[in-house]
């Protein structure tokens, strides 16, 4: 992971980036529990890019953590994932227009029935070198509320 802390706070351009090791990942703490409601949603800003205002779509997993096991792992929740579906290749335009706020795509959180406190971004699909290119980038992350 490069420059984790550029992933927190508002989109400014300053970008986090997961490592292209196959282990990689980046892991943000929210600093304290959130409770999830109906109608919530992640707002993830991707690192603006491409052929025009809009971002590259990276392959990517995103989970949510809440609680540890016994042994005191994180236990982990996959809320998104881009890549498994035909058409999400790596580095997929997507359009400013088919975005929130320009340049983040949006996670529903109704299916999580558990208070969060970490946010994690890996790879996809797992196991696999990425080249620089193919790295997921995190600009900032956005709890929306309904």
């Amino acid at each position: 992971m490069k420059n984790g802390g550029y992933a927190l706070g508002s989109p400014d351009g300053n970008f986090a980036k997961v490592g292209a090791l196959a282990d990689s990942e980046l892991v943000l703490d929210l600093g304290a529990w959130l409770t999830i409601y109906p109608g919530m949603a992640l707002a993830v800003y991707e690192r603006a890019a491409g052929p025009g205002p809009g971002i590259l779509q990276d392959q990517q997993v995103v989970s949510v953590g809440g609680d540890r096991n016994a042994g005191g792992a994180i236990v982990w929740t996959v809320v998104y994932i881009w890549g498994d579906e035909t058409g999400e290749d790596p580095d997929t335009f997507i359009p400013e227009a088919d975005l929130h706020n320009g340049t983040a795509f949006l996670i529903d959180l109704s299916n999580v029935d558990h208070a969060v406190r970490w946010i994690r971004f890996q790879n996809y699909p797992a196991g696999v070198q990425r080249p620089p290119n193919e790295q997921v980038e995190v600009d900032a992350v956005e709890i929306l509320y309904p």
